[in-house]
Formats: C-alpha cells, sequence, structure tokens
C-alpha cells in the first residue's frame, strides 16, 4: 500500500514538471533580453487564427497569382486592331548579335497601313526596371517608318548582355510581340557629335515640348552632361549652359534661346567636355513662331543629266539639294529611285547626295530619280539623269611559256580583264591546245589555272584563249605559244 501510494505522488510530480515544462517553452518567445540586461516583453496577438493548409482535392478560394515584373507585357495576343506581327516587319541583325554601346542596334521596322490610334507606339523592352524601355511614337498611316536606335537614346549606360524585344502597343497597355534578339553590349565606341548631339527642325515659339525643341544633348560615354553647351545661329551665338557630371542632359527648347527667329537658319551646337574634347554638330533648322508659314521652295539638280558609259566604269551622278536663293540644305533626306527600288540619303554639308553607277547592268536608258519630300518648311522637288549603259570591253591575256616533257601536268595562268583594267571574276574562259580544250572560271583576281595533260611530246604548240562574253562583258581572246623541251 505504501509503494502504491509512493507510485502515485511520483506520477502526480512528473505530471507537473512536465505542465511547468511547456508553460516555460510557450513564454520563450514572449520574452527576450537584449544586450544590456533588459527584458523586452511583446504581448502575444488576442485572436490568432489557425490557417489550414488545403488537401488536394479542395479549391482555393481567393488567392491571387502576381507576377515578379510588374513591367513584362502581356505577350498573349495574336494581333491588336486586326494587325499581326507579319504586318510590322521588324528585323535585327541576328538573333544574338555583339554591339557596342554607342553603335546603332539597327533594329528596322516598317508600320504598316491601318494604324488609326494616335496613341500607337513601337515599345522596345530591355530590361525588368520600371524604366527599361524605350518608345517610338508613331503617327497616323506612317507607312514605311524606319530607325536606327543606338544604346544611349535607350539610356542603357552599361555593359552586359541584354534580352532585346519589340512590341507594338496602343498606349502602353496592350502589347503585340514583334520580334526579339539577344544582345551583348560592350564599351570600345569613339563616341562623335552625332552620337551626342540631335537637332531638329522646324522650331517654332510654341512652348510645347515637341514644337519648340531646337536641340537635345546627351554624352552617352558619361550618361549625362560635364561641361559647357553652345548655340550659334548663323554664327550669332543664342544659348549658353554649364553642366556637371550629376546633370543627365537634356533639351534646349525655343523659349531657352535669345530671341525668336523667323526663317532657315545655320544652327551649330556646340559641346565643350571639361575633358577638353569638343563635339560640334551642324544643321539647318526652320524657325516659324506663325503656324501655316509660307514654305520654301526647293531645287534639285542633277550632274551630269545624261552619262553614256560601259558597265563597271567608275561614275558618278552627283545631286544638289538648295532652296530658291541656291543655299544648300544639308542634314534632309533624299530618295533615290533606279530600277525600282528608292532608298534614302542625307545630304551633306554641301546639300550633296551621290550615287556610283558602276553596278548599272547593260541597258539602253537607266532613268536615275533623286526626290525630296515636302518636310517643313520646305516644298517638295525632284531631279533626273539619262544613264546608257553598254558592255564592258574585256581582254584576254596569256603569255608564252616553255615546260619540259618530263612534267606529267603543266600549269598555264591565263587573265581576264576590263578594258578599264579590272579583274573580271566568275566567268568561264577557254584553253585550246594540241586540239583540246579546257574550261574553268576566273578567280577573284581574273585568272584561271589550267592544269594541261596532253603535251607530251617536244615542240612548240598554238594556244588559244577565248572568253565568249555574257550579257555584261563583250568578248576577247589571245593566241600564245606553249614550248616543250
Amino acid at each position: 500500500m505504501k509503494f502504491k501510494n509512493l507510485m502515485l505522488i511520483t506520477l502526480l510530480l512528473l505530471a507537473v514538471l512536465t505542465i511547468g515544462a511547456v508553460s516555460a517553452t510557450e513564454d520563450v518567445g514572449a520574452l527576450t533580453v537584449d544586450d544590456t540586461g533588459d527584458e523586452t516583453i511583446v504581448e502575444a496577438p488576442v485572436d490568432e487564427k489557425v490557417v489550414e493548409t488545403p488537401t488536394a482535392d479542395e479549391d482555393v478560394v481567393g488567392v491571387e497569382e502576381i507576377s515578379d515584373d510588374l513591367n513584362t507585357p502581356d505577350t498573349d495576343l495574336n494581333n491588336i486592331n486586326g494587325l499581326t506581327p507579319e504586318d510590322f516587319n521588324v528585323t535585327f541583325p541576328n538573333t544574338e548579335f555583339d554591339i557596342d554601346k554607342g553603335d546603332p542596334v539597327v533594329i528596322t521596322y516598317f508600320t504598316p497601313d491601318g494604324i488609326t490610334q494616335y496613341s500607337s507606339d513601337i515599345v522596345i523592352y530591355y530590361g525588368d526596371g520600371d524604366f527599361d524601355r524605350y518608345v517610338i511614337q508613331m503617327e497616323l498611316n506612317d507607312v514605311g517608318t524606319y530607325k536606327n536606335i543606338t544604346w544611349g537614346e535607350m539610356y542603357i549606360m552599361d555593359v552586359g548582355v541584354y534580352n532585346l524585344t519589340v512590341y507594338y502597343s496602343i498606349g502602353l497597355t496592350d502589347f503585340l510581340e514583334l520580334g526579339s534578339a539577344i544582345v551583348n553590349v560592350s564599351d570600345n565606341h569613339e563616341y562623335t557629335a552625332e552620337d551626342i548631339i540631335h537637332i531638329y527642325s522646324p522650331v517654332s515659339t510654341d512652348t510645347g515640348f515637341d514644337e519648340d525643341c531646337l536641340a537635345d544633348i546627351y554624352d552617352e560615354e558619361i550618361g549625362g552632361l560635364d561641361g559647357v553647351v553652345n548655340a550659334y545661329a548663323n554664327g550669332t551665338q543664342i544659348y549658353s549652359k554649364s553642366y556637371s557630371k550629376s546633370n543627365r542632359g537634356g533639351p534646349i527648347h525655343a523659349k531657352d534661346l535669345a530671341g525668336y527667329f523667323n526663317g532657315v537658319y545655320d544652327i551649330k551646337i556646340e559641346y565643350k567636355r571639361t575633358d577638353g574634347k569638343v563635339f560640334t554638330l551642324n544643321k539647318n533648322v526652320y524657325f516659324d513662331d506663325v503656324v501655316g508659314g509660307e514654305s520654301i521652295s526647293t531645287i534639285i539638280a542633277v550632274k551630269p543629266a545624261s552619262v553614256s558609259m560601259a558597265y563597271g566604269a567608275n561614275k558618278v551622278l552627283v545631286a544638289t539639294l538648295t532652296d530658291s536663293n541656291g543655299s544648300p540644305i544639308k542634314g534632309e533626306l533624299v530618295y533615290i529611285s533606279v530600277m525600282g527600288i528608292s532608298y534614302p540619303i542625307m545630304t551633306d554639308n554641301n546639300g550633296q547626295v551621290k550615287q556610283s553607277l558602276s553596278s548599272l547592268p547593260p541597258k539602253t536608258s537607266h532613268i536615275v530619280t533623286f526626290t525630296f519630300k515636302e518636310t517643313a518648311p520646305y516644298k517638295e522637288s525632284s531631279g533626273k539623269a539619262e544613264v546608257k549603259v553598254t558592255k564592258a570591253a574585256t581582254k584576254s591575256i596569256a603569255s608564252n611559256k616553255a615546260f619540259k616533257k618530263l612534267v606529267k601536268t603543266k600549269k598555264y595562268t591565263v587573265t581576264l580583264k576590263t578594258s578599264e583594267n579590272k579583274a573580271i571574276n566568275g566567268v568561264n574562259v577557254k584553253l585550246t591546245v594540241n586540239k583540246k580544250t579546257y574550261t574553268l572560271k576566273t578567280n577573284s583576281k581574273g585568272q584561271a589555272l589550267f592544269k594541261i595533260t596532253n603535251l607530251k611530246k617536244k615542240g612548240t604548240f598554238k594556244a588559244t584563249v577565248k572568253f565568249t562574253g555574257n550579257s555584261y562583258y563583250k568578248a576577247s581572246s589571245k593566241t600564245a605559244k606553249i614550248t616543250i623541251k
């Protein structure tokens, strides 16, 4: 009996100790001691709820998955307003390519007919951040638009590997993916004024951003501006501002200039960086503070107006774009049309564009047209030239040569050139010797290396070289002597 009582007391003591241990464990989270020895008591929440994990057969209600990247466009769309990716013809240099951060990315896109939204954009994403995108705004039915974009324009100042994706968007809400590529950006670019300074025309006194912007200056090499920016109109200074490295750069507006102007001016923007480098860019700019001002007539003079030449000749057409007073118009696009193909070239400081004629095939008459499309404040103009191209004269070159009888294969070289001494590549020439004819194509030097195997006896043999001609070149021939000793 005493043993049973002793066991009962022992069990009761163990129960009390167990309850105390559990209580102490629960209180550990409610009591902490800092380094100074002061106790900090954190009260437990009053009404804790237990969240049960649903089983595989239960539906989870009210749980919404949120994307880690809020800037990733929705690429599930197949079209926007009936437009598909095929309508835009976006092209990259390659699916994966290397560039320097100052070089053009060379993304080409053509906008199709049927764009009816003022808010239509081409959007280029290159990262995951809030501003890792570049937006190109398009006008209504802006057909055939193209653009080469630099990393600096997109404010990517770091080297590295980027996933580049191009979208068509309306209001930056609906996105239609047009193409993508991986680009590895390095930094070996030698920066020029064209990389840093962009001059716009026309400029008006309107206070709107687009209407009154003369120039935008941004030093891509350092990621901002560090130095002095000056602007001149026909040699007269109209603007000056100093920047430090903390300045990101920005535009020059008409309201910032020392006086307003009407008419066309030779604008020079000069950026003097504190490291001593100077970047200068010139462009003719039209200032107009009256909406609907009078347009300026233009003239395109093409010289020579007519050309007669042989195929491949080094002939060039020069077209000069001027205003009605004969002043050259520089920095404007002139479209050259030849053989059904039209493409733009920007006029140089003399208002000129040049077109080589060396690749025009023989034809009685080629018409080469130069067109300047109406661009405020200038009116449209055009000029043309007629080019007659004939087949190029050729000459077959073969020399006398001697071989030893014991040489089984005699190697003999002939050359085909134009009358202007240009090598003719990739055409067939024939060599006839001792009643056997060999045929070979010329290489990039115009040469054909024949391997003669039918000359086994001593003597002198007549070798005849012939080029029968084609649609580009006239025929020619040459004879020589081959001696076997």
